[in-house]
């Protein structure tokens, strides 16, 4: 194997499991991957793959900063959406060079609200922009809201 354990010390596990490991699996962690993967059903150890590697992500960006996850389903309705989903996040890495596929989607989510920005309240004036900035505001929590008024303000460059 590539990551440097031999096939003795997997091979118990089954491929689906094995598989689910592959891309976190190495000699220095061997021990730790082959335990939660020799005591945990495959779905489990997805998750605990997903959760290690937006963890090691997060790290690499932010230090010792906590980042949330947040994880969802998308319940399509037929292959030509899967094929629009995946098109446009692999555009956004291309044509943007994000490193992974949720910098890609929140960038494209950024996009989305800018459009609609624009369309319900940036070309309606001051007014119809507080709204739109008030009604996304006001779904984060208070704390939220707060570090985000902080940020516009310290990129602000008119004083007010």
């Amino acid at each position: 194997m590539k990551s440097g354990v031999t096939w003795a010390k997997v091979k118990h596990l089954g491929w689906t499991k094995l598989n689910a490991i592959a891309g976190v699996l190495d000699g220095e962690n061997a021990e730790h991957w082959i335990g939660m993967a020799s005591n945990h059903g495959r779905a489990e150890i997805k998750k605990l793959v997903q959760q290690h590697l937006a963890g090691s992500v997060a790290q690499k960006r932010w230090a010792s900063t906590p980042v949330p996850v947040k994880t969802f389903k998308f319940y399509l309705h037929d292959e030509r959406q899967v094929e629009a989903v995946d098109a446009a996040i692999d555009a956004a890495k291309t044509v943007r060079g994000f490193p992974d596929d949720s910098s890609a989607l929140a960038y494209i989510c950024g996009i989305y609200i800018s459009l609609r920005c624009r369309k319900d309240g940036w070309d309606q004036g001051p007014d119809g922009l507080a709204s739109v900035f008030a009604g996304i505001l006001n779904k984060l929590d208070k704390n939220a809201a707060g570090e985000v008024m902080k940020a516009i303000h310290a990129n602000l460059t008119h004083h007010i």
